[in-house]
Order: C-alpha cells, then structure tokens, then sequence
C-alpha cells in the first residue's frame, strides 16, 4: 500500500467497478489495498473484499504467502470461498460485488444506493494487442510456441507505443485482449443475462 511518513495512505484503496445495463453503474471497495493482487508475467488479477463464512480462517492462514500464490484459484475453488470480491485470469472472469449505486461520485462505503452484481464467464482469446497474429492460425500450442521462438514478426506490443514504459508517460490503460468470445452469465441487481461465444474485448 502507499504510506505517508510512515502511516498508510488514505486514498490506499482495493476497488471494483462495474458498468451495467442502461449507463448503470456499481461499485464495492476495500481500504486495505494489500488484499489486492497481480501477476507480473500474465493478465491475473483480483481482489477477495470479503471470504464465506465458512473460509474466513483460511483467509488468515495463507497471509505471508506470495499474492499469486495465494489469491489465484480455480474457479470452482473460488465460487466456494469468495463471498465478494474479483478474479481475472487469462481464460475467465469471475466476481461478486455487494455493493452501491457509484454515478453520485463515492466509491466508499455507504455512499449511494445499494446493489449487487455477479458474473461468471469463460474468455476464449482471439487476439492479443499490437500486431500479435489470431491465435486462431494456430492448432496447437506447439505452433504458438515455435512462432514466439524464432522471432518473426510478430509480438505484443504496448498499446501507447515504447514511451509507456517509463511511468511518467502511462497512459493508465492498455489493451489487453483485443478479441474474443465470452460465454457465461452476468447477474445485474436480480436480473439475469446469460451470453454464449459474445464477442469480447478487454484493456
């Protein structure tokens, strides 16, 4: 978390916000940042606000462990455990957000009406960002691995070209997935929608 002379930060924060049906809008947070986690090699991340009942202990047991160790599960192993929070990992996204209307501006706690939303879905990637090829022209992993290893043409790049990897130029957003298909269900504050192969984007 961020700290000033010696003390946590104030505006440390873990926050989920999603936009819905209708310019809808909902958000949940946590001031305790260090609930958060990333991988530094791969597009993972998420965020457990709150464990079910019965796993609260094993929240307290794996502190200490690395983030990615740690957070990362399966989701089976996260529908089970995570009463609310987020996960995204290269093939899925999953989250369970408890919490309030945020277009009145607060992202905190108590500051707008409250709402819930739930959404578990697949991701079948299509293409990177860049000029990465569709990962459709490939049968198999050893195809992928074997254009990656002699080079090519062909490789992930930065959305906002080469100056975004020093920080005093980020852009603070970068194309992830620049096409795919999505297959799961979003729950919108009790109305449900259910999608199959919907094309996808993620940044």
């Amino acid at each position: 978390g961020r700290y000033v002379k010696g003390r946590p930060s104030p505006l440390s924060l873990a926050c989920m916000q999603l936009l819905g049906p209708g310019d809808t809008y909902l958000v949940q947070s946590d001031e305790d940042d260090t609930k958060f986690w990333g991988w530094d090699d791969a597009l993972a991340f998420g965020c457990t606000f709150e464990w079910s009942d019965e796993d609260a202990g094993d929240a307290e047991s794996t502190r200490g462990i690395e983030a990615n160790v740690a957070a990362a599960m399966n989701p089976k192993e996260w529908r089970e455990k995570v009463k609310t929070g987020f996960q995204v990992l290269p093939f899925g996204f999953q989250g369970r957000l408890d919490g309030h209307d945020g277009t009145l501006g607060g992202v905190k706690a108590g500051q707008g009406v409250s709402g819930t939303a739930y959404f578990d879905f697949a991701v079948k990637p299509l293409a990177g960002w860049g000029n990465y090829p569709p990962l459709t022209r490939y049968q198999n992993a050893s195809d992928h691995a074997s254009v990656l290893e002699h080079g090519g043409i062909h490789r992930q790049r930065s959305t906002a070209g080469w100056l975004a990897s020093y920080p005093v130029f980020e852009p603070h957003w970068q194309v992830n997935m620049a096409n795919a298909r999505a297959t799961g269900s979003l729950n919108w504050n009790g109305t449900v929608y259910r999608f199959e192969d919907a094309p996808f984007y993620g940044e």
